[in-house]
């Protein structure tokens, strides 16, 4: 088949001037053509000096051809095939340059001094100067040579490979080995871009996942001028958008490198200086642990034959090996036995907890997926080249290897005794002919002697006696108790006995969640679990549970949840750091990282098994040991730690971890005695005048929780307040202001539970009631109250930020304007009088902070007469198939930009100058009503903005305003709002649903009569009424998964009724 393919691309080659071979990503013609040429295998067909020379030309004449392609369409360097935006399309050029250098020098078929002189050829290539093409001339101007083109292809797709990366290993691979590619093209030709080998092999160790990626290059202009690149590989292929930058500068090849540390180049440090795409243990990851696209490291292989011979490149290509040989053996950890639809013996791969590409069963796989054709016999060619040279692979140094070795050759063979190879020959081997040129001699070699050795999940009793011993197995000593782990991904395996287990102990953690999934097999049976953990860390920051579906791969695939609500919107989540990292620094959902939900201590536990890892390392800042509580009822015997094998003590009911390890630990029971409930994972505290506001995030097994505060972070703590049943509270005894450290503790029926890490607040004064004006950012200006009137004075301040949650470099602008609030729990509606409708910005406020970068709820003036609802909730996820990230396009806007402004026709401030906005604590969900005389409320819109539970509310403005009735009202938690909104010729009615609600009756009232029933008992949260505005008071009364009902407070006209509300006060 191989002969076959490489005379028909000879054919192709020699139909015209201008035929290429495909450079396209999984086509690889060109590649393939270059590698059966170079490589000297027995069966290609080019095995003559001639037939040498004539191939060898093919391959010039196809770059020639691509350069003139990328000299009249410049950018087809990222949009020239599928994928071509990763890495660039031109980067095969440079490989196929590397590839072939060996002939190319060889006298017999070409020589160093003909090349030379065929690189000074004049080339024309047919162009001009325009919007998205070259002139055909120099860099200077000039005659342009061979030279000059192919190096200014190649210069171009090096500085666009490395200025285009992302974060997840497949997608740094495919993208960075562009720069490699294009950059060793460049050595081959002589290029003074070309920037030492050095360089190049640190490009290559980073793309493959040897050593610390660090991140995009930075580039400048030619001049050294600041460029806008930004770009998201989330939109990629054919929906890539380039900035002006990119098109004008690196796709022309203009752009130069920002001096730096590393390399002498500038780097953007998203994930810091510490993280590797393939893990210490030999995973690769996208985060934490990915099977399916995570094996990318399928490539190795490929790229360890490439590099083979090539001068100066051979501890390069040592490294690719042991790279190669070490993510084998991890990789084996996540197979495990299972049985095809007919009956028979089957291998799977691990997708159950797998981080991106759920599934299950999951992928079929032995050293590859089954699926993936030729690259399991490419593992096995390593075998077998380390085989013929075993002088060469001699020592200490290279046991493990040659262990891991012979198992890519038995896992192969284990695949061929399943008959789980050639089934799929035709399918899956034959298209992937470009991957594996020596498969005759692999072949051969696989067959001729068994390696002993199958995957260690494998089920013996599946096998006969016959088939062992043509696997060179004995049954008699195969592992059967033990456990592996894998500390960077959090991943862990477990074989006892009939048992398997396997863990993902932070799966899908945008924060520190305290999730894990694991999937249990023993006997007949398969167990998925969601596995609750515990941790112990260090935190900064936090973010917010979103409101509408979370996904995989950063996407929030639905814009809105519809009338169910997710129960968990708005929880508060820990994101855990490390001094040694930093906070890093990526575009799209900046919480997913590997590190935001990475503890130094977790545990966890699964019947008579227990997890615990200690991940401190002196590269994080933070090695020491640590102390894992084991469970209730433990005792102090001996237990057998399966990743050791050996017998711990622990000692009072606890167990010491090193740095850097983890220990599975056989209990020897799975009872479960009385546990104190978990500790709180964060307290966030949100300062105000005389008082300090807490929320918090809720602790399984809390029935209430203590609170407790201190002066000094690590003094003595005396209790605040004791028996609370929320998860907030307001601390209103410290009036003289100062600074404060609270805890809180959470309480249980079977004790007390770690109290949570100090939160600290800053309380202000007490001036009047509660309320307190001042500037937010880098605004000017004072706010005094008086009564229920605020009038701001002296202001200035630019407004909200704006920005993009989801671009990392347009984040966090800061808002500046003028602020009058008070601390509010909970539910609350907060009101006022407009004083001027054409203020640039005056409106009432809900922020979770007075930090110049806050999530927010506005609803105000927009400076042209008109009223406008904006909204922050500093959620950067994309939305798929809503269009282009920053855009308005497909069939609605992104998610992002997060600082939206919604404006409502037929409302003028003049006409309108009462606003109110209506919080439900339960749904986040926040109402904007209007009204012309502060009596008859009319909703306008509405939005999901999580916040803690504890926020500020009051007014804001620009410029010199005077607010009147302002109001803030504490509204009833677990009652069901209604709210009015014009509809027609009609009304629509709508409510929020309490968390507990499960259906609701909505009634109405016209004047003095009764209440009537207008709907059904029945789950929906909203309803048409034929009525006029203001025509009818409405109620509804929710019922409860307990049985239990509440109804409206007070029904009324179309606002929300509430208890009598707070005024303003009268401080300044």
């Amino acid at each position: 088949h191989q002969v076959s393919v490489f005379d028909a691309l000879s054919e192709k080659a020699d139909k015209s001037g201008n035929a290429t071979l495909s450079i396209e990503r999984y086509k690889d013609e060109l590649r393939f053509y270059a590698e059966a040429l170079a490589q000297g295998h027995e069966w290609c067909p080019a095995s003559g000096k001639e037939q040498r020379r004539a191939a060898l030309a093919r391959v010039f004449t196809s770059i020639d051809n691509f350069t003139k392609q990328y000299y009249g369409d410049v950018k087809s360097l990222g949009n020239g095939g599928h994928q071509s935006d990763w890495g660039g399309y031109y980067a095969a050029l440079g490989e196929a340059l590397y590839i072939v250098e060996d002939l190319i020098a060889d006298e017999d078929v070409h020589g160093t001094e003909r090349f030379r002189a065929f690189l000074r050829e004049p080339f024309d290539t047919g162009t001009r100067d325009g919007e998205n093409s070259l002139p055909s001339t120099g860099w200077d101007g000039g005659r342009l040579t061979r030279f000059g083109a192919w190096e200014r292809v190649l210069k171009a797709n090096f500085d666009f490979a490395r200025s285009r990366l992302s974060y997840i290993y497949n997608q740094v691979l495919y993208t960075y080995e562009g720069a490699w590619k294009a950059h060793e093209g460049l050595r081959v030709i002589g290029s003074e871009f070309y920037e030492g080998k050095e360089r190049s092999h640190a490009i290559a160790r980073e793309a493959l996942g040897a050593r610390p990626f660090l991140g995009e290059e930075i580039l400048t202009g030619p001049e050294g001028e600041k460029l806008n690149l930004y770009h998201s590989l989330f939109f990629h292929d054919r929906t890539a958008v380039y900035t002006d930058d990119c098109l004008r500068v690196v796709m022309r090849g203009l752009a130069r490198s920002k001096p730096g540390p590393d390399q002498g180049v500038a780097r953007r440090l998203p994930y810091g200086r510490h993280y590797t795409g393939i893990t210490a243990a030999g995973q690769t990851r996208e985060n934490h642990y990915v099977g399916n696209y995570g094996e990318a490291g399928n490539y190795l292989p490929c790229w360890f034959f490439r590099t083979l011979g090539h001068d100066g490149d051979e501890e390069l290509n040592d490294d690719i090996l042991r790279l190669a040989l070490r993510n084998l053996h991890a990789r084996a950890r996540t197979r495990y036995q299972g049985t095809d639809p007919d009956g028979h013996r089957i291998m799977y791969m691990e997708q159950v907890v797998d981080g991106r590409n759920t599934a299950y069963p999951g992928k079929v796989a032995y050293a590859t997926a089954t699926d993936q054709g030729p690259y399991a016999f490419s593992f096995a060619a390593l075998a077998h080249h380390m085989s013929r040279r075993p002088e060469r692979f001699r020592g200490k140094e290279w046991e493990p290897y040659r262990r891991y070795a012979r198992e890519a050759v038995g896992f192969l063979q284990q695949q061929l005794a399943d008959n789980q190879f050639f089934p799929y020959f035709d399918s899956h081997m034959l298209p992937k002919h470009v991957v594996d040129l020596r498969l005759p001699e692999t072949w051969a070699y696989v067959a001729k002697t068994p390696a002993g050795t199958v995957l260690p999940h494998t089920d013996l009793d599946r096998y006969t006696d016959a088939e062992l011993r043509r696997l060179g197995v004995d049954r008699r000593k195969q592992p059967t108790r033990f456990a592996w782990a894998d500390i960077d991904n959090l991943y862990v395996a477990v074989r006892d006995g009939d048992t398997h287990l396997f863990a993902s102990l932070v799966e899908r953690n945008n924060g520190l969640m305290g999730n894990g999934r694991l999937h249990a097999q023993y006997g007949t049976h398969d167990q998925l679990v969601q596995l609750p953990t515990r941790s112990v860390f260090t935190s900064r920051e936090y973010t917010l549970r979103a409101p509408s579906t979370e996904n995989s791969i950063l996407f929030d695939r639905f814009s809105d949840p519809g009338d169910r609500p997710l129960a968990m919107t708005g929880e508060p989540i820990p994101v855990a750091f490390q001094p040694g990292v930093g906070r890093p620094r990526r575009d799209n959902n900046r919480y997913d990282t590997p590190y935001a939900g990475y503890p130094e201590l977790l545990t966890a536990r699964y019947g008579p098994y227990f997890f615990a890892v200690n991940t401190t390392r002196r590269a994080h800042g933070n090695e020491r040991p640590l102390t894992a509580v084991l469970p209730e009822g433990t005792g102090d015997g001996p237990l057998l730690d399966l990743v050791s094998r050996r017998r711990v003590r622990p000692r009072g009911g606890r167990v010491v971890l090193a740095p850097g390890t983890a220990l599975v630990l056989a209990l020897g029971t799975a009872r479960v005695g009385a546990e104190p409930p978990a500790p709180v994972d964060l307290v966030l505290a949100t300062p105000g005048s005389g008082a300090v506001g807490l929320s918090w995030r809720a602790a399984a097994g809390a029935a209430s929780y203590t609170v407790s505060r201190s002066v000094r972070r690590g003094g003595r703590y005396a209790v605040v307040e004791e028996g609370v049943t929320g998860t907030s509270y307001t601390d209103e005894s410290v009036r003289d202001g100062g600074r404060f450290f609270y805890r809180v503790t959470p309480v249980g029926t079977s004790g007390k539970g770690r109290a949570s890490a100090p939160a600290e607040a800053r309380a202000h004064p007490a001036t009047g009631n509660g309320w307190r004006g001042r500037p937010v950012g880098a605004a000017r200006g004072t706010a005094r109250t008086r009564g229920t009137a605020v009038s701001v004075r002296g202001a200035s301040g630019a407004g909200f930020g704006g920005g993009d949650d989801s671009v990392l470099h347009d984040r966090d602008r800061p808002d500046a304007f003028v602020l009058a609030s008070t601390l509010v729990r909970g539910s609350v509606a907060v009101s006022a009088r407009l004083g001027s409708p054409r203020a640039a910005l005056a409106g009432v406020t809900l922020r979770a902070s007075a930090h110049a970068v806050s999530r927010y709820v506005h609803l105000g003036t927009d400076g042209a007469g008109g009223l406008v609802l904006r909204t922050r909730s500093m959620d950067s996820r994309p939305d798929v198939g809503k269009g282009t990230v920053g855009h308005d396009a497909g069939n609605g806007i992104t998610r992002s930009p997060l600082a939206r402004t919604e404006e409502f026709a037929g409302f003028p401030a003049a006409d309108y100058p009462y606003v109110r906005l209506v919080r439900a604590a339960d749904s986040h969900r926040v109402t904007a009503l209007v009204s012309r005389d502060g009596e008859l409320w009319e909703r306008v819109t509405a939005d999901t903005v999580p916040m803690p539970e504890v926020v500020h509310a009051g007014v804001a403005a620009t410029a010199d305003t005077d607010f009147t009735r302002v109001t803030v009202e504490t509204l009833p938690e677990d009652a069901a709002l209604p709210t009015v909104a014009r509809d027609g010729d009609g009304v629509r009615v709508h409510w929020n649903k309490p968390r507990h609600a499960v259906s609701f009756t909505l009634y109405g009232r016209r004047g003095d009569g009764g209440w009537r029933r207008l709907t059904g008992d029945a789950y929906r949260l909203d309803h048409r009424h034929d009525a006029a505005l203001g025509s009818t008071r409405y109620r509804v009364v929710a019922r409860h998964a307990d049985g239990s009902t509440t109804s409206s407070p007070a029904p009324s006209s179309p606002a929300p009724s509430s208890p009598a509300p707070s005024s303003a006060g009268g401080t300044e």
